[in-house]
């Protein structure tokens, strides 16, 4: 009996003493837990800041490409005028400016201009060409 006694004490003893140390590892398991969400929180933060910066960069991919076929689609069209014209689309407003270059060659070739100003975005583009300029009016 007095084996089982002197068993029972340090199994006591022991037992208090991994109490204690569970009571100093819950400390610990706090703070491991505070910082873990931490980390999950600046991981989120950054996947958000990254997933705006990508959306931007798709809407203004998307007005350099409407910008591009717009700005072609007016130089290739005739000038009918050797003046300016202008005109709005749903996201651009457009000029067109065609003027003689002052060259004496067989045919007249006129410098044509065409700018285009985004709404949305306030972007400026422009494109300058040579095109045959248009007859002149008889008068």
């Amino acid at each position: 009996m007095f084996l089982n006694q002197r068993i029972g004490t340090r199994g006591r003893a022991r037992a208090r003493a991994a109490a204690q140390a569970c009571a100093a590892d819950e400390g610990y398991a706090a703070i491991d837990a505070i910082v873990a969400l931490m980390i999950i929180s600046f991981t989120i933060i950054a996947g958000l800041a990254a997933m705006d910066q990508a959306g931007r960069a798709s809407k203004t991919a998307v007005e350099v490409q409407d910008a591009r076929m717009l700005l072609g689609r007016l130089a290739d069209s005739e000038p009918k005028v050797l003046a300016g014209t202008g005109g709005q689309t749903a996201a651009f407003a457009w000029t067109v400016q065609t003027a003689p270059t002052g060259d004496t060659a067989l045919i007249d070739v006129c410098l044509r201009t065409v700018k285009l100003l985004a709404r949305a975005s306030g972007r400026a583009y422009g494109l300058t060409t040579l095109v045959t300029c248009p007859p002149k009016a008889e008068t």
